[in-house]
C-alpha cells in the first residue's frame, strides 16, 4: 500500500513558510487573503482596520472604534494558491468577526474577536501494490483563533489570542495523519491620535501614529503519527510602526511598516520577514502597496490593492463640509444630523456606522516566485 501526496502541501509550506528550520503548520503564517484598508496588504500589526487585525495583531481590537468609527466587524475573503501550479484545489478561505464595547468616559474600551483560517490542500490517494487507488482523501488545515483586548484608558492597548490547531495530513485507509493543538497571541499597541496645534489652523486635520510589539503562535510541538517526530510550531515575534493622517474627512493616507522574526528550537539563526507599505483613500476610493523581503524563504514580492470604501460617517461628514464650506471643524463636530444617533444596548453605548469595502489583491513576484500573479476577492468586508 502506498499513500501519494498530490504535492500541494509541500509547495504551500516552502511558498509561504518563513525559513522554518522544521517547523510545523504552515496556516499558522498564511495572512489573511485581504481585509479593510492597510490590512488588505496582507501585513498591518500596527494599524487598526477591521476583523482582520486579530490575525496581525489582538490588541488592535479595541482601538477599532475610536479608529473606523464602527463597533461591529466581518470580513471574508479567498484566494486560490500558487497560480502557477493551476490547481483550484489548492486555495485558502478566511473570514472573521469583531466587536467592540467602548467606554466613553473613561476610555476603557474592551473587544472581542473570532477568525477562521482555513486551506485546502487537495486531494490525496493511496494505491496498492498493484497501483489500484483504493482510497482518497482530503488534505486540509484549519486555526481558529479567539482573542479579546483591553484599552487602557489611555492610548494604550493590550490583547491575546488562543488558537485551535486542526491539522489533516490523511484521513482513511492509510490511517490518520491528523495533528491537533493549540497556540497563544499576545500584543499591545501605542496609538495616540494627535491633532495639530491649534494656532495652525487645521482642526481638521488629525495624525495618529503607533507601535506595536506582538509575540504570535506560542505553544507546544505538534505531531501527525507519532510523539517522537513532533515538530515546533513557527513562533514569530513581531515589530511593528504605523502612520495614519486624515484631512477634512476626504482623505487618508497609512503607511507601515513590520518586522517579523521566526524562531524556533531548531532554529539556527532569526530569519526576518520585513513588509514595508503604505495605502491611500480619496473620498470612496482606496489604494494600496507594499513590498515584502523575505531573504531566508527567498521571497520578494509586491502586493497591492484598489477597493470601493463605503463609509456612511465618512459620507456624511464630507457633505456637511460641503454644504456648509466648513473645512476648518474637527470631523466630530460636523455629527449633527447623523442618521443614526447614540443609543445604549445592553447597557453598551453604541452608534451604527455600516462601512462596506469591496476589492481585489495582487501578488506581484519581484523575483518571479512561484507566488506571482496570485489574487485575492474580498468580496465582503463589513462593519457597523
Amino acid at each position: 500500500m502506498r499513500l501519494h501526496f498530490s504535492g500541494l502541501f509541500l509547495a504551500a509550506a516552502a511558498a509561504f513558510a518563513f525559513a522554518q528550520g522544521g517547523s510545523a503548520v504552515v496556516t499558522l503564517v498564511l495572512p489573511p487573503p485581504a481585509g479593510q484598508g492597510y490590512s488588505a496588504l496582507q501585513s498591518g500589526a500596527a494599524l487598526p482596520e477591521g476583523a482582520a487585525s486579530l490575525y496581525f495583531n489582538p490588541a488592535l481590537l479595541a482601538e477599532l472604534q475610536r479608529t473606523k468609527g464602527s463597533q461591529l466587524y466581518f470580513t471574508r475573503s479567498r484566494q486560490v494558491l500558487l497560480p502557477v501550479l493551476k490547481l483550484p484545489d489548492l486555495y485558502q478561505d478566511f473570514w472573521s468577526l469583531a466587536a467592540v464595547a467602548p467606554d466613553t468616559s473613561g476610555g476603557t474600551d474592551m473587544a472581542v474577536g473570532f477568525f477562521r483560517n482555513h486551506i485546502n490542500f487537495g486531494e490525496n490517494t493511496v494505491t496498492d501494490r498493484d497501483g489500484l487507488v483504493v482510497d482518497r482523501f482530503q488534505s486540509y488545515e484549519t486555526v481558529y483563533g479567539l482573542g479579546t483586548a483591553v484599552r487602557l484608558g489611555c492610548p494604550l492597548s493590550f490583547g491575546a489570542t488562543i488558537k485551535f490547531i486542526d491539522s489533516h495530513l490523511a484521513d482513511g485507509y492509510a490511517g490518520s495523519h491528523a495533528a491537533r493543538s493549540f497556540a497563544f497571541d499576545v500584543g499591545a499597541v501605542l496609538h495616540p491620535r494627535l491633532a495639530p496645534a491649534p494656532h495652525l489652523g487645521l482642526p481638521a486635520i488629525e495624525v495618529s501614529p503607533s507601535l506595536a510589539l506582538v509575540a504570535k503562535n506560542i505553544g507546544p510541538d505538534v505531531y501527525y503519527a507519532e510523539a517522537w517526530q513532533a515538530d515546533p510550531i513557527p513562533t514569530t515575534y513581531s515589530g511593528a510602526f504605523g502612520f495614519r493622517l486624515e484631512a477634512m474627512d476626504v482623505a487618508e493616507l497609512e503607511a507601515g511598516a513590520d518586522m517579523d522574526y521566526e524562531w524556533t528550537r531548531r532554529s539556527d539563526t532569526l530569519n526576518q520577514v520585513r513588509v514595508l507599505g503604505y495605502s491611500w483613500r480619496l473620498a470612496t476610493i482606496r489604494f494600496g502597496e507594499s513590498w515584502l523581503n523575505d531573504p531566508g524563504g527567498k521571497r520578494f514580492e509586491k502586493h497591492e490593492f484598489t477597493a470601493v470604501e463605503i463609509d456612511f460617517l465618512n459620507l456624511h461628514r464630507i457633505l456637511r463640509r460641503l454644504t456648509t464650506r466648513d473645512f476648518h471643524s474637527p470631523s466630530a463636530a460636523l455629527d449633527q444630523g447623523y442618521r443614526f444617533p447614540y443609543t445604549k444596548i445592553l447597557g453598551t453605548v453604541y452608534r451604527a456606522n455600516p462601512h462596506l469595502e469591496i476589492g481585489v489583491r495582487r501578488i506581484e513576484g519581484r523575483d518571479g516566485g512561484i507566488r506571482n500573479g496570485q489574487k485575492s476577492r474580498y468580496y465582503l468586508v463589513l462593519s457597523i
